[in-house]
């Protein structure tokens, strides 16, 4: 699997603070990673890798993903280089189907938070 073809999906859940990532080839293989890193235990691995305290870590964290989050709501694409992009992922509006019933259903239109890997596996 080349890295060209690998693509990396994360996933915040805002209440816990968890973060999921999912690894996605394009012919469809997805697995999860094995370890799913909390915000606390980040927080915990960064305050000690940098050699200050949690509190101001958190601040820091904190700070940056909001600035992520609201640079990426007004149309901006942020590049980190040599860890990856994150921009605004557009899914138009279609057709489904309700799983229990059958019945097909309308699916809005929405945007979403998307990040691919620059970071060659």
């Amino acid at each position: 699997m080349g890295a060209e073809s690998l693509r990396v999906r994360v996933r915040a859940d805002e209440k816990s603070g968890d973060f999921s990532f999912c690894l996605a080839h394009r012919k469809g293989i997805t697995t999860m990673a094995k370890e799913v890193i909390s915000k606390t235990i980040l927080v915990d691995k960064v305050a000690e890798a940098a050699g200050v305290s949690k509190k101001d870590t958190k601040a820091v964290i904190d700070a940056l993903l909001e600035t992520v989050k609201d640079s990426v709501k007004a149309d901006a694409e942020i590049r980190l280089i040599g860890f990856g992009t994150f921009k605004k992922a557009h899914r138009n509006a279609r057709s489904g189907r309700n799983p229990q019933t059958g019945e097909t259903i309308e699916i809005k239109a929405s945007d979403s938070l998307a990040f691919k890997s620059s970071v060659k596996y």
